[in-house]
Protein backbone atom coordinates (compact mmCIF):
# COMPACT_ATOMS: atom_id res chain seq x y z
CA UNK A 1 0.00 0.00 0.00
CA UNK A 2 1.46 3.27 -0.85
CA UNK A 3 0.71 6.67 0.86
CA UNK A 4 -0.45 9.59 -1.28
CA UNK A 5 1.73 12.56 -0.71
CA UNK A 6 0.11 15.46 -2.43
CA UNK A 7 3.22 17.64 -3.68
CA UNK A 8 2.47 20.26 -6.28
CA UNK A 9 5.51 20.82 -9.04
CA UNK A 10 5.44 22.65 -12.10
CA UNK A 11 4.20 20.32 -14.96
CA UNK A 12 3.49 21.69 -18.48
CA UNK A 13 1.70 20.04 -21.33
CA UNK A 14 0.85 21.03 -24.68
CA UNK A 15 -0.86 24.05 -23.49
CA UNK A 16 1.76 25.31 -21.05
CA UNK A 17 -0.49 25.35 -17.63
CA UNK A 18 0.62 24.95 -14.21
CA UNK A 19 -0.87 21.55 -13.26
CA UNK A 20 -0.70 19.83 -9.87
CA UNK A 21 1.15 16.07 -10.28
CA UNK A 22 0.93 13.19 -7.23
CA UNK A 23 4.30 11.67 -5.99
CA UNK A 24 4.63 8.74 -4.20
CA UNK A 25 6.81 7.94 -1.65
CA UNK A 26 8.06 4.52 -0.74
CA UNK A 27 6.24 3.13 2.53
CA UNK A 28 6.92 -0.62 4.09
CA UNK A 29 4.64 -2.84 2.37
CA UNK A 30 4.63 -5.93 4.26
CA UNK A 31 6.88 -6.73 7.43
CA UNK A 32 7.98 -10.46 8.83
CA UNK A 33 7.97 -10.56 12.32
CA UNK A 34 9.41 -13.55 13.55
CA UNK A 35 7.43 -14.53 17.08
CA UNK A 36 8.03 -18.24 19.05
CA UNK A 37 4.88 -19.88 19.69
CA UNK A 38 3.87 -23.21 20.64
CA UNK A 39 0.80 -25.52 20.63
CA UNK A 40 -0.37 -27.13 24.00
CA UNK A 41 -3.47 -29.42 24.19
CA UNK A 42 -5.64 -29.12 27.04
CA UNK A 43 -8.56 -32.24 26.83
CA UNK A 44 -9.55 -32.14 23.03
CA UNK A 45 -9.19 -28.21 22.95
CA UNK A 46 -5.92 -27.12 21.15
CA UNK A 47 -4.54 -23.68 22.24
CA UNK A 48 -1.66 -21.27 20.90
CA UNK A 49 0.99 -20.21 23.42
CA UNK A 50 3.14 -17.36 22.77
CA UNK A 51 6.86 -17.90 23.62
CA UNK A 52 9.34 -21.17 23.58
CA UNK A 53 7.66 -23.71 25.22
CA UNK A 54 8.80 -24.43 28.91
CA UNK A 55 10.99 -27.24 28.95
CA UNK A 56 13.10 -28.69 25.89
CA UNK A 57 10.97 -31.19 24.21
CA UNK A 58 11.55 -33.38 20.95
CA UNK A 59 10.19 -31.71 18.08
CA UNK A 60 7.63 -34.34 17.40
CA UNK A 61 5.83 -34.42 20.98
CA UNK A 62 2.66 -33.20 21.52
CA UNK A 63 2.92 -31.14 24.52
CA UNK A 64 -0.26 -31.44 26.89
CA UNK A 65 -0.77 -30.24 30.63
CA UNK A 66 0.19 -33.43 32.18
CA UNK A 67 3.10 -33.96 29.87
CA UNK A 68 4.75 -30.57 31.21
CA UNK A 69 3.95 -31.12 34.68
CA UNK A 70 6.00 -34.17 34.23
CA UNK A 71 8.90 -32.59 32.53
CA UNK A 72 9.02 -29.32 34.19
CA UNK A 73 12.01 -28.99 36.69
CA UNK A 74 11.12 -28.33 39.94
CA UNK A 75 11.68 -24.66 41.58
CA UNK A 76 13.39 -24.03 44.53
CA UNK A 77 11.36 -21.87 46.43
CA UNK A 78 12.75 -18.78 49.23
CA UNK A 79 13.04 -21.15 52.54
CA UNK A 80 10.28 -19.61 55.01
CA UNK A 81 13.46 -19.67 58.01
CA UNK A 82 15.84 -17.29 55.31
CA UNK A 83 12.56 -15.03 55.22
CA UNK A 84 12.17 -15.15 59.00
CA UNK A 85 16.15 -14.42 59.51
CA UNK A 86 15.47 -11.21 56.52
CA UNK A 87 12.76 -10.28 58.71
CA UNK A 88 15.37 -10.27 61.92
CA UNK A 89 17.73 -8.10 60.05
CA UNK A 90 15.54 -5.06 59.27
CA UNK A 91 13.78 -5.10 62.98
CA UNK A 92 17.65 -5.03 64.33
CA UNK A 93 18.13 -1.97 62.39
CA UNK A 94 18.17 1.05 64.60
CA UNK A 95 15.74 2.89 62.27
CA UNK A 96 13.64 0.11 62.34
CA UNK A 97 11.25 -0.33 65.85
CA UNK A 98 7.86 -1.86 65.22
CA UNK A 99 6.75 -4.69 63.39
CA UNK A 100 4.75 -2.74 61.55
CA UNK A 101 7.36 -0.93 60.00
CA UNK A 102 9.47 -4.50 59.28
CA UNK A 103 5.78 -5.19 57.34
CA UNK A 104 6.04 -1.55 54.99
CA UNK A 105 9.24 -2.23 54.05
CA UNK A 106 8.48 -5.96 52.68
CA UNK A 107 5.12 -4.91 51.91
CA UNK A 108 3.33 -7.27 53.92
CA UNK A 109 1.45 -7.01 57.33
CA UNK A 110 2.36 -6.87 61.43
CA UNK A 111 0.74 -10.03 61.47
CA UNK A 112 2.75 -11.78 59.00
CA UNK A 113 5.83 -10.54 60.33
CA UNK A 114 5.11 -11.84 63.61
CA UNK A 115 4.33 -15.58 62.16
CA UNK A 116 7.31 -15.44 60.44
CA UNK A 117 9.80 -14.26 62.99
CA UNK A 118 7.37 -16.92 65.38
CA UNK A 119 9.71 -19.41 63.21
CA UNK A 120 12.73 -18.66 64.95
CA UNK A 121 11.59 -20.42 68.09
CA UNK A 122 12.14 -23.77 66.23
CA UNK A 123 14.89 -26.05 68.07
CA UNK A 124 18.43 -25.53 66.46
CA UNK A 125 18.48 -29.61 65.10
CA UNK A 126 14.92 -28.68 63.22
CA UNK A 127 16.95 -25.50 62.02
CA UNK A 128 20.02 -27.07 60.89
CA UNK A 129 18.32 -30.37 58.78
CA UNK A 130 15.88 -27.58 57.16
CA UNK A 131 19.06 -25.52 55.97
CA UNK A 132 20.52 -29.14 54.90
CA UNK A 133 17.80 -30.07 52.67
CA UNK A 134 19.12 -30.70 49.05
CA UNK A 135 16.39 -32.04 47.24
CA UNK A 136 13.97 -28.65 45.65
CA UNK A 137 10.16 -31.17 46.19
CA UNK A 138 11.43 -31.73 50.36
CA UNK A 139 12.51 -28.26 50.16
CA UNK A 140 9.41 -26.97 49.29
CA UNK A 141 7.35 -29.35 50.92
CA UNK A 142 8.28 -27.64 54.16
CA UNK A 143 6.01 -24.28 53.98
CA UNK A 144 5.81 -21.49 56.81
CA UNK A 145 2.31 -23.04 58.19
CA UNK A 146 3.18 -26.56 58.36
CA UNK A 147 6.36 -25.46 60.86
CA UNK A 148 4.01 -22.82 62.27
CA UNK A 149 2.38 -25.30 63.67
CA UNK A 150 5.46 -26.82 65.41
CA UNK A 151 6.98 -23.35 66.17
CA UNK A 152 4.14 -22.75 68.50
CA UNK A 153 5.11 -25.56 71.13
CA UNK A 154 7.54 -24.16 73.80
CA UNK A 155 9.11 -27.65 74.86
CA UNK A 156 11.98 -28.45 72.70
CA UNK A 157 11.52 -32.36 73.03
CA UNK A 158 7.68 -32.06 72.29
CA UNK A 159 8.72 -30.12 68.66
CA UNK A 160 11.33 -32.37 67.43
CA UNK A 161 8.28 -35.34 67.91
CA UNK A 162 5.99 -33.42 65.82
CA UNK A 163 9.03 -32.53 63.37
CA UNK A 164 9.72 -36.04 63.10
CA UNK A 165 6.13 -37.18 62.20
CA UNK A 166 6.33 -34.63 59.80
CA UNK A 167 9.99 -35.89 58.20
CA UNK A 168 7.37 -39.25 57.89
CA UNK A 169 5.05 -37.81 56.33
CA UNK A 170 7.38 -36.42 53.78
CA UNK A 171 8.95 -39.81 53.33
CA UNK A 172 6.40 -40.96 52.59
CA UNK A 173 4.47 -38.76 50.02
CA UNK A 174 7.87 -39.02 47.84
Amino acid sequence: MRAFVPNIRKSSDTMGNWLPVQEFKRTINAAIVSLPMYFIFAGTKLSIMAGIPPVNLPANCRITKSYLKQNTPIERKLSPLAEALKYEDVLQEPSVETLSQVGMRFNVSRARVSQMLNLLNLDESIRGYLSSIDDAQKHNFFTERKLRNIAIIKDKKEQNSRFRKLVSDIDSTF
